[in-house]
């Protein structure tokens, strides 16, 4: 048996309604756009045939007399196209059409027009939401026998979901505590701190004013010379061995070690000897923690006024962090207790795309791919293999809360589409019609219907969800 396989090119139109799983009153997913240069009512058989959990396999016979009427439409449009000398457009003979342009071509062009049709219609009546373009065969075609193909194409698994009403996650606090008040009080005080001279050795946590000298072989290093560098003690923000050799040195002191050259003072990475001149130690005397403090280093008139705003800047950061906690950790649970079988298209698709965006800021950010691969310590195929797992975790967790959107009866509505679109407008600062035009033009309405329908249903377990705080965790 002869096996011609097809290349599937949907002739797409405008999209203005498209298919999401939930998605009401939009065309199916994977169902061509179709503006048939032929029209026709076709019959067609056709039966599915499952070939695994994330892929069938239509199997179509189109009869002798349809593949005649196809046969004759098409070349009635090949008429009207193409110009043959001696008859008016419209008016060229079928047979003299044929023989004008070859057999083996009007059977390319008959099924050029056929094929998306057989493919749409058998979608249609057996209800298949294909997720990639189908990978078409002729299995056989003649003249005098019934035309047979094979689509095949990956749809979304039926997931056996769990239990997933009443999950209980242990999540961050969602509001400041009385330390995270104090360890902002103590940064503010630390910045409002006064620098004073004393006159005993330096300890951890004095600042010392220095010069610093690198050398080697008793030449000066081009570009390691610094002057009246004030410098804390203990902070290993230059070098660790500089920390070192402070402690317990005074003023007049001078210092000199062998290491490396830091990063940023004279040639990176060189080995030299770094000569460190003590011309002054300081300690930080901090404000008192009092009304005048509050005054001074803020608006507010008194120190309780700077307490509860401070608690309420980090309780809002630390509730939105809360929140989007609450939110992977029900998704973890999920993907911990349910088997979920992956399409490869999916999965191909989503790494394609993580990949695309990672060099895109790459480029912008003018790094070398391959330097960046060095600077994480992997290969190229090491690194595809990183995102293809994370790809993998994303199809799943996309998967999971469409099955659950689908067990709740979870739709997306024209008007969740269009607050979804004034509220992007908003953000992106463009008229939402344009917005609306644009994301229509690109064929984006399915993406943008599956973010949504996706987020109604974390949202929904979110809200059947047992969330305690990590403290009661360590609690008990």
């Amino acid at each position: 048996m002869r096996v011609e396989r097809i290349q599937f090119r949907p002739r797409h139109r405008r999209e203005k309604f498209l298919h999401s799983p939930g998605l009401r009153g939009h065309r199916r997913a994977g169902t061509p756009d179709l503006s048939p240069r032929v029209r026709y009512h076709s019959r067609v058989n056709s039966t599915v045939e499952i070939k695994g959990p994330t892929q069938v396999q239509l199997n179509i016979e189109v009869p002798l007399e349809e593949l005649k009427t196809l046969k004759s439409d098409t070349l009635k449009r090949l008429a009207q196209e193409v110009k043959v000398p001696g008859f008016r457009k419209g008016k060229v003979p079928a047979q003299v059409m044929e023989s004008r342009i070859g057999k083996e071509n009007v059977r390319q062009e008959i099924l050029a027009d056929a094929l998306p049709h057989f493919y749409s219609k058998a979608i249609i009546e057996h209800d298949i939401k294909p997720i990639n373009q189908p990978e078409i065969n002729v299995t056989s075609y003649t003249e005098s026998e019934p035309l047979t193909l094979t689509a095949t194409v990956d749809v979304r698994p039926d997931l056996e979901l769990p239990e997933y009403k009443g999950i209980k996650v242990y999540a961050p606090l969602p509001y400041a505590t009385e330390d995270d008040v104090n360890n902002q009080l103590e940064r503010i005080r630390e910045r409002n701190g006064i620098l004073e001279p004393v006159g005993r050795p330096a300890t951890k946590g004095d600042f010392v004013t220095i010069d610093l000298f690198g050398f080697r072989h008793g030449e000066a290093l081009e570009g390691a010379q610094v002057e009246d560098f004030v410098y804390e003690v203990g902070s290993a923000r230059f070098l660790p061995k500089l920390d070192e050799e402070l402690v317990g040195k005074k003023a007049g002191d001078i210092v000199q070690f062998n290491s490396e050259m830091p990063r940023g003072f004279g040639p990176d990475q060189e080995e030299g000897t770094l000569k460190v001149v003590v011309k002054e130690v300081q300690t930080k005397r901090l404000p008192a923690l009092d009304d005048e403090f509050a005054k001074s280093a803020s608006e507010f008139d008194n120190l309780q006024e700077l307490r509860d705003d401070i608690a309420a800047r980090i309780g809002k950061h630390k509730k939105k962090d809360s929140d989007v906690a609450v939110r992977n950790l029900i998704l973890e649970d999920l993907l911990d207790r349910t088997e979920v079988p992956l399409p490869e298209s999916m999965v191909a698709k989503e790494t394609e795309v993580r990949l695309a965006r990672l060099l895109q800021e790459l480029q912008r950010s003018e790094i070398d791919i391959d330097e960046y691969l060095e600077s994480q310590g992997k290969n190229r195929e090491e690194f595809i293999e990183t995102y293809r797992a994370a790809a993998e975790t994303a199809v799943s967790a996309d998967l999971i809360l469409e099955s659950v959107a689908k067990a709740e009866g979870m739709e997306v509505s024209a008007e969740d589409l269009t607050e979804e679109i004034q509220i992007m407008a908003g953000q992106m600062q463009t008229d939402p019609e344009t917005l609306a035009n644009n994301i229509a033009n690109s064929g984006s309405v399915t993406v943008l219907a599956g973010d949504i329908l996706r987020r109604k249903a974390l949202d929904f377990l979110v809200e059947n969800a047992e969330v305690l705080d990590e403290k009661t965790s360590k609690d008990n």
